[in-house]
């Protein structure tokens, strides 16, 4: 391969890479809009719950079809294991233990969004503007690449004309000798 060769591809892979990279950026903000969402609906869903004097606290999977479940019911937490059937593992009446438990279940769900940083920011946009340069210089490239085109199917003509001249004169210079011999 020689250099011109390697120039020639070198956009392209740039413009992949690129493509490549805002299909994975589009992919992660999708991601972090559903989870978002999720957060935004488990909140409504509590609230909605909220005058119910029976709500489900939390729960976790222990394994296959198996979980540990809190519930209050009033002013007691049951803490139940579900599985095949329903076991009762504790029950906390304590209010003050309630009040803890409560309070430490709903710091654990307010998990605040990361925000982005600057310094990403700032990445996203340096990639963002080199890929409108490449845009650019593509669309540009194209244009100067239209304009000689043009110019060469212009001096194409031109050349064509030129040789068909230049037969046109050869024939005759031909048939000029070809009559001086005959005399």
């Amino acid at each position: 391969m020689n250099s011109t060769d390697i120039k020639l591809q070198s956009p392209q892979v740039e413009g992949y890479i690129g493509n490549v990279f805002t299909i994975l950026l589009s992919l992660a903000v999708i991601i972090v809009l559903i989870v978002l969402l999720i957060r935004f609906l488990s909140r409504k869903n509590r609230l909605w719950q909220g005058n119910k004097s029976m709500r489900t606290l939390g729960g976790m999977a222990v394994g296959q079809n198996k979980s540990l479940q809190v519930v209050e019911v009033g002013d007691v937490v049951y803490v139940l294991g579900i599985g095949d059937d329903v076991t009762l593992i504790d029950k906390i009446s304590d209010p003050e233990q309630v009040a803890n438990l409560n309070v430490l279940l709903r710091q654990e769900h307010q998990d605040p969004v990361l925000p982005i940083p600057a310094s990403l920011k700032s990445w996203l946009k340096n990639v963002t503007d080199r890929n409108k340069k490449q845009q650019e210089i593509a669309l540009r490239d194209d244009h100067e690449e239209d304009h000689n085109t043009a110019n060469f199917h212009e001096l194409l003509h031109a050349k064509l004309e030129r040789q068909s001249d230049r037969r046109a004169r050869m024939d005759q210079l031909l048939n000029n000798d070809d009559t001086k011999e005959e005399r």
